[in-house]
């Protein structure tokens, strides 16, 4: 199972949120969702 979770740039209170929880940010993408996105993964342990 994979948690990708994705959030819209600019919004900085969600972007803080997924780094306090340790996500890896893998960039901006446009990808999947239609619309410009910053996408993050769970990094592995």
């Amino acid at each position: 199972m994979r948690c990708s979770p994705v959030v819209r740039p600019g919004n900085d209170a969600s972007m803080n949120v997924c780094n306090r929880l340790g996500l890896y940010h893998l960039g901006r993408t446009t990808k999947g969702y239609g619309v410009e996105a910053e996408t993050f993964r769970i990094a592995k342990p």
